[in-house]
């Protein structure tokens, strides 16, 4: 049952609508929270800390509503420098705490259910075999699977 004050109520029910549907009139103008209000993150191609994928992280992490759980590089330090920094931006930015997964094979990031968007900052050479497109081929079939 839907919860509103009861002047809004009352205006609408003494214009001539019934109950029922000024309740759901009332209902569509309050704020909504839902899985929209999030989303779930995973960053492939972290990089040294001066990187454009690690800038893009930390860029990402400051907004409102976006968390990320899972970060993916070849090198084992940067994987775990970006799960430190991750939760170092958890807190500056007053977020709770989740859990981050590092991986070494994008496609593990990219086979969990969960994450709803990635970025993807690896070297581009310009050739068709770069390690930026497998990543974003990946990344592009897998949405298309998801979607309904």
């Amino acid at each position: 049952m839907v919860s509103c004050s009861p002047a809004p109520l009352a205006a609408l029910v003494a214009a001539g609508l019934p109950v029922w549907y000024a309740k759901e009139l009332v209902a569509a103008d309050q704020p909504k929270d839902g899985p929209k209000d999030k989303i779930i993150m995973g960053a492939i191609g972290l990089g040294s800390p001066q990187s454009r994928g690690r800038a893009i992280m930390g860029e990402a992490m400051a907004q409102a509503g976006v968390e990320y759980v899972a970060v993916c590089d070849v090198d084992k330090a940067h994987r775990e420098k970006a799960i430190d920094d991750v939760k170092s931006a958890q807190k500056k930015n007053n977020k709770p705490e989740s859990e981050v997964k590092a991986y070494e094979d994008f496609r593990e990031l990219l086979d969990r259910k969960d994450i709803q968007a990635v970025t993807i900052a690896t070297p581009i050479t310009g050739t068709p075999w770069s390690p930026s497109t497998p990543c974003a081929r990946a990344r592009t079939s897998t949405a298309r699977s998801r979607s309904p």
